[in-house]
């Protein structure tokens, strides 16, 4: 990645976005592992030197080859594809499929096992209690009760 800088800045916006993104987590990385004030140092020794690699072995103690092995290891820890998925819009659009689709099961087997309770109830009004059955089963005062 260092040996393939150049000075001109790609002219597409996917391209800026992405050198951008590279270039942050560079100086990110470099400022977490050595502080902010090594940045200034390899510029002053750069401009002392003249040779970006002289100048970046003495200030962080590895080349740049060794240091690009480490920066795409902390790239990857740190923005690996849990971390993308956690914080993109896909990832929530998922989620909210996932907790609807299990809603509307959880209502499904509410209403299942509500239907099967009700089935088990007595009825508000049994028969014995309507005035059309009372009839049948009621002699009537006038019946005789001996029997």
């Amino acid at each position: 990645m260092l040996d393939s800088l150049t000075i001109s800045w790609p002219r597409d916006e996917l391209r800026a976005r992405i050198a951008y993104l590279l270039s942050a987590t560079t100086i990110e990385y470099l400022a977490v592992q050595s502080g902010p004030r090594a940045l200034e140092v390899l510029l002053y020794q750069w401009k002392d030197t003249g040779s970006f690699e002289e100048a970046f072995r003495g200030t962080f103690g590895v080349t740049t080859a060794q240091f690009e092995d480490d920066w795409q290891r902390y790239v990857r820890s740190r923005y690996g594809w849990l971390f993308m998925l956690a914080h993109s819009t896909v990832f929530w659009m998922l989620m909210g499929l996932v907790l609807l689709t299990l809603m509307m099961v959880r209502r499904r087997i509410r209403r299942e096992s509500m239907a099967r309770l009700r089935a088990g109830d007595i009825p508000d009004k049994p028969n014995f209690w309507l005035e059309e059955y009372a009839e049948l089963d009621d002699p009537g005062p006038h019946a005789d009760r001996s029997e």
